[in-house]
């Protein structure tokens, strides 16, 4: 952080770079809560939701659900697997039934809500990022998704404001 802002040559852009690394930093720091939440919130749901349909070892898969939540794709996997396979058969439908709600309530209505809250994004461009992440880059591009968006935000105002300051102060020294 301090190196990358020594480097430039006026204090001006030593103190630009500063500003934009510290609020890279805090959207990083606010994508990473978020993502806590969320997991907690799912462990408490699966281990609820789990205890009612009398599952064995509820509480157990809630919070292997709520762990595994930061695992796109096979950690929701994992538990439908775990917890199906110590559901009765009649269960099972219940189970599947019960973590594809939660997770179609997750993904487009408490993420994108979190990730609002968290990193100032409209839920729209959360789900649109997360859409256009799993398309150019799979897993890895769902994951990376959404923080770097909120790093592509903090960049662009930053250039904005940058750009502006430089416009007053070309206009305000006037033709030389």
């Amino acid at each position: 952080h301090r190196s990358a802002a020594r480097v430039l040559p006026t204090p001006h852009l030593k103190w630009r770079t500063d500003q934009l690394l510290r609020q890279v930093n805090m959207v990083l720091a606010a994508y990473t809560r978020a993502q806590a939440l969320l997991a907690l919130i799912v462990g408490v749901v699966c281990g609820v939701g789990f205890a009612l349909m009398k599952l064995p070892n509820a509480a157990m898969f809630g919070i292997v659900a709520g762990l595994l939540e930061t695992v796109p794709i096979a950690g929701p996997l994992a538990v439908a697997i775990s917890a199906t396979s110590v559901a009765s058969p009649s269960q099972v439908i219940l189970v599947l039934a019960f973590l594809g709600t939660l997770r179609m309530v997750q993904d487009y209505v408490i993420y994108p809500r979190l990730i609002r809250q968290a990193l100032h994004l409209h839920p729209l461009a959360v789900v649109l990022a997360i859409w256009f992440g799993a398309m150019l880059g799979g897993v890895v591009g769902v994951c990376l998704a959404v923080p770097t968006v909120g790093v592509l935000q903090v960049a662009w105002r930053h250039y904005r404001e940058y750009r502006e300051i430089e416009r007053l102060v070309r206009d305000h020294a006037g033709p030389t």
